[in-house]
């Protein structure tokens, strides 16, 4: 099949935590080479490398260790989304071309910020509430959800017969969030189509019984912020690093604690390197 077929706008879903999360997906082609593209927001995440042979399509996205591979059918990708970790379980990928969305009617107004807490257990092992940050255009609602850990990444959709549907996927964090308003102007929120939560306004949050989310420049500290702090551990050479090592006396040390799977940390580099 010539490359140049799958070349364009996706409607994607991957199947993940029992839930169907849609995204938006890009494949571009210059060539013989292909590009796959994630979207945080209006940021693009392009794969590493791509092929696109006898109707099958494959991206590595190396900085994710993971690789999407689909055939094409007509106008329709199916196939898995994977991560290389051992025992990880594969997702199922489908998509099909992108399509415009009808104009909807006048939506509900939830731009602003929302405190959600939990109204059933949901796994997580502190019992606090998060914020929700939403932004309005019409019917057209993005956001994110910022817990003690970190945040959900950019969720985007919209209104759709009285239901707020939004998702995030750019390659990791898949998310499914969907939403009803209240009379009393709360949010009933469902994740993954398992959790549930309560959401108000921030200035009307304890009025509604919802805990004020914690300050999260206080909630974690050294136990003895006076006392040196001592690290230790491999390098990258395999060799063990510590800050008794000479190669750090007498210079500003900066310790960060991230994981090459955190997109948080993928952030956070840029800053970290300037």
């Amino acid at each position: 099949a010539p490359a140049a077929r799958i070349a364009g706008l996706w409607d994607a879903v991957v199947v993940a935590n029992n839930a169907e999360v849609p995204f938006r997906f890009e494949i571009a082609q210059n060539g013989s080479q292909i590009e796959g593209f994630f979207f945080e927001g209006d940021r693009r995440k392009g794969s590493t490398s791509g092929s696109f042979e006898n109707g099958v399509l494959k991206l590595e996205y190396d900085f994710l260790n993971t690789t999407l591979e689909a055939t094409l059918d007509g106008d329709q990708l199916r196939g898995t989304y994977r991560n290389k970790r051992p025992r990880a379980r594969p997702m199922d990928f489908r998509a099909r071309r992108f399509t415009p969305v009808a104009a909807a009617a006048p939506a509900p107004k939830v731009e602003g910020h929302w405190a959600m807490y939990r109204t059933a257990p949901d796994g997580s092992k502190l019992d606090v509430s998060w914020r929700l940050y939403l932004r309005q255009s019409g019917s057209e609602v993005s956001g994110a959800i910022l817990k003690t850990s970190g945040d959900s990444g950019t969720l985007v959709g919209r209104w759709n017969d009285g239901q707020l549907v939004m998702s995030h996927f750019a390659g990791e964090r898949p998310l499914l969030f969907e939403a009803q308003l209240n009379a009393d102007g709360t949010l009933n929120v469902t994740l993954d189509r398992k959790f549930t939560y309560r959401a108000a306004r921030t200035t009307e949050a304890r009025a509604k019984g919802i805990p004020e989310p914690p300050n999260l420049s206080r909630f974690t500290s050294m136990k003895d912020p006076t006392e040196r702090f001592h690290f230790g551990g491999p390098g990258l050479d395999g060799k063990t690093m510590s800050d008794a090592d000479a190669q750090v006396q007498g210079k500003v040390v900066v310790v960060t604690i991230g994981g090459s799977w955190c997109p948080n940390c993928h952030d956070e580099a840029p800053f970290l390197v300037e």
